[in-house]
């Protein structure tokens, strides 16, 4: 079963939008997915105590390298455009988590393993990582898909 639970906003509209969002985006990576537990958290301090518009936690064991519950954070500051960005964005490494593709080493907390092929985090720029890379291209494309769809103007 897919849960997705939606924590820190009073505003209706925006748990509406964030739901639908990440549904919608949840079957777009993950079509064949069946089981996830994802917490989506609307943080009013992670851009100022963090210094990052939203995160993404892997919260259980890993099984072969797979996860399945995760903790989504994103800034509260941000418009709701943005929160979808974001959504699009953190939810592209939950696919990353939940198939393998990404995982990180055990006994090396500063390596990261995509595809296979170990990567230093501290030496390797954010923005060169493909684990950004394919999560920034998967951002733009659903972030333009969502917004076609009139998600904004439905819950509007």
């Amino acid at each position: 079963m897919i849960k997705i639970r939606i924590y820190k906003t009073k505003d209706e509209k925006e748990r509406k939008v964030l739901r639908h969002a990440a549904e919608y985006f949840i079957s777009r990576l993950l079509p064949k997915k069946k089981r996830l537990d994802i917490k989506i958290v609307i943080n009013p301090n992670l851009l100022t105590e963090e210094k990052m518009s939203g995160s993404c936690e892997p919260q259980d064991e890993a099984v072969n390298h797979k996860h399945y519950e995760f903790r989504i954070e994103i800034d509260a500051r941000l418009n709701l455009t943005d929160k979808l960005s974001i959504l699009a964005h953190e939810l592209t490494h939950v696919k990353q988590y939940t198939t393998g593709q990404l995982y990180s080493d055990a006994r090396k907390h500063d390596i990261s393993i995509w595809e296979g092929k170990p990567y230093n985090d501290q030496k390797v720029k954010y923005e060169n990582q493909p684990w950004e890379i394919d999560a920034q291209f998967y951002e733009e494309l659903l972030l333009d898909e969502i917004i076609a769809t009139g998600i904004l103007k439905k819950y509007g």
